[in-house]
């Protein structure tokens, strides 16, 4: 055997190696064209924290009870002492990836829902299929309340594993950077949105928001965490529709 062969021999095998796990790579971070649609029972449960008004975390589940005509259905139940509503229902656009539409919990009503309180309908979304690393896209949100709107710049600037207490997912990290503006008062300020979304659980792992005034103090800053995903896990009995009696 010549001399030097074996320096040669690995480094030849370095270099497959480093291919190799640059394939991987490429693969790993393909556009996402679509998500998967929610399956009957999926449930993510997130642990919230406002770090700008200094209270205790608390815990926000979501518990997806439809899926029909492009959209999912879940139901929201908040443990957040102050909340004006602790139990909702939301309609969940797939092609558009983000919620739509909120409504009051009916559990009189076929559909759980009762009056309608948030429209999200006229505003772009914050996901913007399809995804992929270096997409930049504009957002304009407008508030529930009809006082104002905040306008973003998003970028798709990862596609990264992140670990949280519900374990370790793969997931592209959005940036966006804007101001919101209130027009009922004539105020604006500075907002940063992080979001990780996972395709493997449908929905983000993680969201952090933080918001400033026009002068730079604190408004709030929140995070939002998932501690526990579970698919397909039973229904509660208030999420199931009665079947009817035979006849």
């Amino acid at each position: 055997m010549k001399a030097g062969t074996p320096c040669k021999i690995w480094a030849k095998t370095c270099a497959i190696g480093l291919f190799l796990c640059a394939a991987q790579t490429v693969v790993h971070a393909q556009t996402l064209q679509a998500q998967a649609e929610f399956d009957i029972g999926d449930k993510w449960t997130y642990r919230v924290h406002n770090k700008g008004d200094r209270k205790d975390p608390y815990i926000n589940t979501h518990q997806a009870f439809k899926s029909e005509g492009g959209s999912g259905w879940y139901f929201q139940e908040t443990q957040e002492p102050n909340a004006r509503r602790k139990q909702s229902v939301w309609r969940y656009d797939y092609k558009r990836a983000d919620r739509m539409e909120g409504f009051d919990f009916n559990p009189q009503s076929s559909s759980f829902s009762g009056n309608r309180f948030s429209n999200r309908q006229p505003s772009d979304d914050f996901i913007q299929l399809p995804l992929s690393v270096g997409k930049k896209y504009a957002v304009k949100s407008d508030w529930d309340n009809g006082e104002g709107f905040t306008k973003y710049d998003a970028e798709v600037v990862a596609f990264e594993k992140i670990k949280t207490e519900a374990g370790e997912f793969d997931a592209y990290r959005i940036k966006l950077a804007g101001w919101w503006t209130n027009t009922s008062r004539n105020i604006t300020g500075r907002e940063s949105v992080s979001i990780h979304f996972a395709p493997a659980i449908k929905k983000f792992v993680k969201w952090d928001r933080s918001n400033r005034a026009s002068n730079g103090s604190p408004w709030d800053d929140v995070e939002m965490e998932l501690v526990k995903w579970e698919p397909k896990a039973q229904l509660p009995a208030n999420l199931t529709v009665p079947k009817p009696a035979a006849q």
